[in-house]
């Protein structure tokens, strides 16, 4: 997938983002998606995993019920601090100074710090005094009083059935994904719903807030509308890596105009 003197092949860097594009369009699993890039990123050359990557971000969203699931796959594995080894990470960060690939470098450069924990958040007293098992289940149920105090919990299940219970709607979504701080894992949870994460407004909600995790929110960046990201751009609590992302991808869409 690269040319002598290892500059990459723009041609074969394409033929292979479509051909794994149409790969990952069987898989129904992020995971899945996910692992299937990864091994790319491992088995390529520095340079071609530049390109790619700088192909994937540069193209212009592709549309479906996946979305991009390429662009979400590569951006997840150069930015969760689990997906590659360090030593790789900075090969790959070598070879985009060296082809002035500036959009992978700046992307790597965003990677979020490990020692930035955010805080959790507190349930109240009656609440927090409940099983957390039955909470799980008092999550599935029809007290509105209770759902609204529930979408405190931090636990990813009690989440996960508050977003598919349908007396939780999209105000209480919104609110949610808006909640300072809020925990990385109910963001995600919103992120990864099939019920609310294709809503615009969820996205943008999530994409503003100041304690999104960074590969999280550089992934609904690609996914938004142009006004939501002009409006995002105007946003003064945006973290400095998103606040970059966002200017570049309004930059990209609008040829820098």
């Amino acid at each position: 997938m690269t040319k002598p003197h290892g500059k990459p092949d723009a041609r074969a860097i394409a033929r292979e983002a479509d051909a794994l594009d149409r790969r990952l369009a069987t898989l129904p699993e992020a995971a899945m998606r996910r692992g299937v890039v990864r091994e790319v990123l491992e088995s390529r050359s520095p340079a071609a995993v530049c390109a790619l990557a700088s192909h994937v971000l540069q193209r212009a969203p592709v549309s479906g019920p996946l979305r991009d699931s390429l662009r979400e796959a590569v951006l997840a594995n150069l930015l969760d601090a689990h997906a590659l080894s360090y030593e790789r990470l900075q090969e790959i960060y070598a070879a985009a100074v060296q082809h002035e690939l500036d959009d992978v470098r700046e992307l790597l450069r965003s990677r979020p710090v490990p020692e930035l924990q955010e805080r959790a958040q507190r349930l109240p007293v009656e609440i927090a005094e409940i099983p957390l098992g039955r909470r799980r289940s008092l999550a599935k149920g029809e007290d509105r009083f209770l759902l609204e105090r529930l979408a405190l919990d931090p636990d990813p299940l009690v989440i996960r059935h508050l977003l598919r219970n349908p007396r939780f709607v999209e105000t209480d979504v919104l609110k949610l994904a808006s909640a300072r701080p809020a925990p990385a894992s109910t963001l995600q949870e919103i992120a990864q719903s099939e019920r609310w994460s294709p809503r615009p407004r969820v996205r943008l909600a999530l994409a503003r807030n100041p304690t999104c995790p960074g590969e999280l929110a550089l992934q609904l960046i690609g996914t938004l509308a142009l006004p939501d990201l002009r409006t995002l751009a105007r946003d003064p609590d945006l973290p400095p890596a998103t606040a970059r992302a966002v200017a570049a991808e309004v930059g990209r869409r609008t040829g820098g105009a």
